[in-house]
């Protein structure tokens, strides 16, 4: 089955939310222990599996290393180390109502007392009105967590577009919280190209491995010990571990209308660019970029700078944030448009339904720009065929306003390319056109 092709009935349900809710919060001692019991992997799967049922998703797979335990979930992932625990979930699941029973059951079966810190964050919903409370609106998600913490919320980007909501714990004065280097990259893209999207389907993978492989998430980041699900009919969960205490995930909602990626890694380095640049093999129209960091390697100042440059993108926002304990990183990228150039003279503005195709022809090379003529002059043209200087004046002319023509009886007509000097066309030989600036 062809891309074009593609319909809900025929592939997919009617909506899933991509938009993922993350929650991380770091558990500690009021006071310095020996305690053998202060490591929330001590705590049973069954407990955890409970906890999940309340967000309303299960475990699917598992894997651990010396640091971390991690789960694949029918929607997103958790991560559990020694103090951390790492919760991620996406479509209309309910994870700010685990909250409390979380904090319980750790105090119960652990030895930890207090909550060092707490992060809350997601970015706007595609269709927060298919959402379950307190979900449905980021003013009711903070109100819940008002009611446990002593927090502040934040909104990054534009609240009426594209924005990074973040709820965080207001530190007290005298407390130093985590005090441990810790980074999170996370990346979220958008309006993804429908045939690497099809890659993450039982249509074309009839099993996880084959769509990590075809996909290149393999070689993403060598050396990463790789749980991954792909789901039926379609969507994709991988979670990675590397020595150390680092973790990658990655999550894919593959439909066509709201087709949805993301990653995240906590794996320290100087700067981002260029992992981000080898994620963008998914093809996005638009990505965000959300980077925290304490004691870290990694540089903000390298990371999402105005230096930074990602072929084909071209960076819409860019927010730097400083907290007591973290400094934080948010930045919209989206597909450069292409370039325009036009002709046309100062007084003229620049009127997209008045474009007209002109040409500017080199010993090897052609240069195709648009030219103005005036609102709704007529037909566009189109060049199916090689062309002469005299057909290009010719289309010019056709179409030129009946007061330009009154102003240039003579036709000696002059245009001006955008920031560019004044130069004026004039016939060389049938086949091209000679400049005169």
């Amino acid at each position: 089955m062809s891309v074009e092709k593609m319909d809900v009935k025929a592939n997919y349900c009617d909506f899933f939310e991509g938009t993922e809710k993350l929650l991380e919060i770091w558990f500690g001692r009021r006071q310095e222990s020996n305690s053998l019991n202060c490591d929330l992997r001590s705590i049973p799967r069954t407990t955890w599996e409970k906890i999940l049922q309340i967000v309303k998703c299960t475990i699917i797979s598992f894997k651990k290393n010396d640091y971390i335990d991690a789960y694949v979930l029918s929607e997103s992932s958790m991560f559990v180390s020694k103090s951390r625990i790492i919760l991620k979930t996406c479509g209309s699941t309910t994870l700010l109502k685990a909250v409390k029973p979380l904090i319980y059951v750790v105090r119960d079966l652990t030895d930890f007392d207090v909550v060092l810190d707490i992060f809350y964050s997601r970015k706007n919903f595609m269709r927060p009105e298919l959402q379950d409370k307190p979900h449905t609106s980021f003013e009711d998600e903070t109100e819940a967590l008002d009611q446990l913490f002593d927090g502040s919320a934040y909104c990054l980007g534009r609240i009426n577009r594209d924005c990074w909501y973040l709820y965080t714990l207001n530190p007290l004065e005298d407390f130093i919280g985590v005090q441990v280097p810790d980074q999170t990259l996370e990346v979220i893209m958008e309006k993804l190209d429908p045939k690497v999207m099809k890659i993450f389907t039982k249509e074309v993978c009839s099993t996880a491995k084959e769509a990590t492989q075809k996909s290149g998430i393999d070689k993403l980041m060598p050396g990463l010990a790789i749980d991954d699900y792909l789901f039926d009919p379609c969507g994709y969960s991988m979670n990675g571990l590397f020595k150390g205490g680092y973790y990658v995930t990655i999550h894919i909602t593959p439909e066509p209308g709201y087709s949805y990626v993301s990653f995240e890694t906590n794996y320290p380095q100087e700067s981002y660019s260029d992992l981000i640049n080898r994620y963008k093999f998914v093809l996005p129209g638009k990505f965000k970029c959300f980077i925290a960091n304490k004691l870290s390697v990694a540089s903000l100042s390298n990371c999402l700078t105005h230096k930074v440059d990602f072929k084909g993108f071209c960076r819409k926002e860019l927010q730097f944030s400083h907290f007591k304990n973290y400094d934080l990183t948010y930045a919209l990228f989206a597909k450069a448009p292409r370039r325009a150039l036009v002709w046309r003279t100062p007084a003229q503005a620049y009127v997209r339904d008045c474009l007209l195709p002109g040409i500017r022809h080199g010993a090897r090379s052609i240069m195709l720009r648009a030219a103005i003529s005036w609102f709704s002059a007529g037909p566009i043209v189109a060049l199916k065929e090689r062309t002469s200087g005299e057909k290009n004046r010719q289309i010019l002319a056709d179409q030129m306003h009946l007061m330009v023509r009154i102003s240039f009886p003579a036709g000696d007509r002059i245009f001006q390319v955008d920031n560019a000097p004044v130069f004026a066309a004039c016939q060389l030989t049938n086949t091209g056109l000679k400049l005169s600036i």
